[in-house]
């Protein structure tokens, strides 16, 4: 068994290397500038102030709105964190991608260089 018997054609790793790189910067680009925004609304909700109650309203009126309102703000909350994280895992598998396709295009580029350097012999 040779090494040409092993060795597949040079572009079969390039192609693939090539579509990696570009799907994984475009997941880091994405995810970061999503990540973003959702730490800038995650940054508003927590300086947001709950809403006053009105002032003709009962008592009990008042404790249920400002029930509802902080219950409002917590789900928010926790939803704007929810996405955070989410688009940590976007940038994570963006960066994986990344460096396999690095990977492949160096092992394209020893590939492509000895496949040359056996068809000159």
């Amino acid at each position: 068994m040779t090494l040409r018997d092993v060795i597949v054609k040079p572009t079969k790793l390039f192609v693939p290397a090539i579509f990696l790189l570009v799907l994984g910067l475009g997941n880091i680009g994405v995810g970061s500038l999503k990540k973003q925004q959702y730490q800038q609304v995650l940054s508003e909700l927590t300086l947001r102030s709950p809403e006053l109650p009105l002032i003709n309203a009962s008592p009990l009126r008042r404790i249920q709105l400002n029930r509802h309102s902080e219950d409002r703000n917590l789900d928010r909350l926790k939803q704007a964190q929810t996405r955070i994280d989410l688009y940590h895992l976007v940038i994570l598998g963006g960066a994986a991608m990344v460096s396999l396709g690095s990977v492949l295009l160096l092992l394209s580029a020893c590939v492509n260089f000895k496949y040359a350097g056996s068809k000159d012999k």
